[in-house]
């Protein structure tokens, strides 16, 4: 038996290829639509942790802003906070002011902690490492320890002053 399709046929059937589509898109809307809701946005405020820093400072006997490794801090801050960074999950940084919202978490004192202990590392460090060669020379004699020490002394400032730039 031979089916005839007629003009009304054609138009029923793509009117119900046309419903059915639409019903798929709604499901499909319904599911996947609000995917926006599902990711986490995460800031960085540079006046957050500079006010962090200067509490710390304030609160320290140290006398610069991150250890006077000012250059480095940003770097830090890219390299820290790009372990929130996923799949649903997004980083923003901010440099005057705020940032609100829904959904919104600030991740700026784990990144002043975490820049902190890095650069006090690296501060630790270098003076372990002028402490044992002092040490040594203290073995060579007097006079050579005294020069040695100036040096050091000269260079430690030459460094203390291009991190205050």
């Amino acid at each position: 038996m031979k089916i005839k399709f007629t003009g009304i046929k054609r138009a029923l059937i793509a009117f119900m290829i046309f419903a059915i589509g639409s019903c798929f898109g709604w499901l499909g809307f319904l599911i996947f639509g609000d995917m926006a809701s599902f990711c986490k946005i995460y800031y960085v405020s540079q006046k957050e942790i500079l006010e962090l820093e200067k509490e710390r400072v304030k609160d320290s006997a140290e006398e610069s802003l991150f250890f006077g490794q000012t250059e480095k801090v940003m770097d830090l801050i890219k390299t820290s906070a790009s372990k929130y960074k996923g799949l649903r999950s997004k980083i923003i940084y901010t440099t005057d002011g705020g940032v609100s919202g829904q959904g919104l978490h600030s991740i700026s004192k784990e990144i002043h902690g975490w820049i902190i202990e890095r650069l006090k590392a690296d501060k630790d460090y270098k003076a372990n490492k002028a402490i044992s060669e002092l040490e040594t020379l203290t073995s060579l004699g007097e006079d050579l320890v005294i020069h040695k020490f100036k040096d050091l002394k000269s260079n430690y400032l030459q460094q203390q002053l291009k991190g205050e730039r």
